[in-house]
């Protein structure tokens, strides 16, 4: 499926705050195993797992555990209910669907039924502006490009906040010894970051 202007937008902001957090950027990942628990009569679904938080060398993890309508419901909220004591930008945005594009592709590598063929998560969450945000991953199996595009999803915002917080302090830098290109350039970046959130806690 082809990308849309904002995913290519959230690209070029993604790539803005790499090179501005260096080290600091983070990234997230599952540990372990993944356990769904289905209650067919309630109609809800529990989840388990451990997510491990990257920067850098550095690594600490959060035990998730949690329920809700579906278990990409469920690891969603259970994710962001464990991270946002933390992050606060993880408050000012909301799932609001989950697209799934699956293609059998002829491919010596695929099964003869097709039935392993790589399916696309597109998740679609909204933010405090109302601006509709797509985070997107592919994979063999459905629920991990689903976890995925999620985790993607998380780090886009939790980045931003980071980044958002590590200008504000560049800028009254700047400022102070009177460089006014260095304010243009972090003025331009901050502008185009407070699309994803204005949260701006200094760190």
């Amino acid at each position: 499926m082809k990308q849309t202007p904002e995913e290519l937008r959230q690209k070029k902001r993604e790539l803005l705050m790499r090179k501005l957090l260096g080290e600091k950027y983070l990234s997230l990942r599952i540990s372990g195993d993944y356990i769904i628990k289905e209650n067919l009569q309630t109609e809800k679904t529990g989840i388990i797992c451990k997510v491990v938080i990257e920067r850098g060398e550095k690594e600490s993890s959060y035990n998730i555990e949690g329920s809700g309508c579906g278990p990409i419901d469920a690891f969603f909220s259970s994710l962001l209910l464990g991270l946002s004591k933390e992050y606060e930008s993880l408050k000012t945005f909301q799932f609001s669907a989950l697209g799934l594009d699956s293609k059998v592709i002829t491919d010596e590598s695929l099964n003869h039924s097709g039935s392993d063929a790589p399916v696309e998560a597109i998740l679609a969450v909204v933010n405090e502006r109302g601006d509709y945000l797509y985070f997107r991953n592919r994979s063999k199996s459905l629920s991990r490009a689903a976890i995925q595009a999620v985790l993607n999803a998380v780090e886009h915002f939790v980045n931003t906040e980071e980044a958002i917080g590590l200008l504000g302090g560049l800028l009254k830098d700047a400022k102070k010894r009177n460089r006014g290109d260095l304010v243009d350039t972090y003025t331009s970046i901050l502008v185009e970051l407070v699309k994803v959130t204005d949260y701006s806690k200094e760190r």
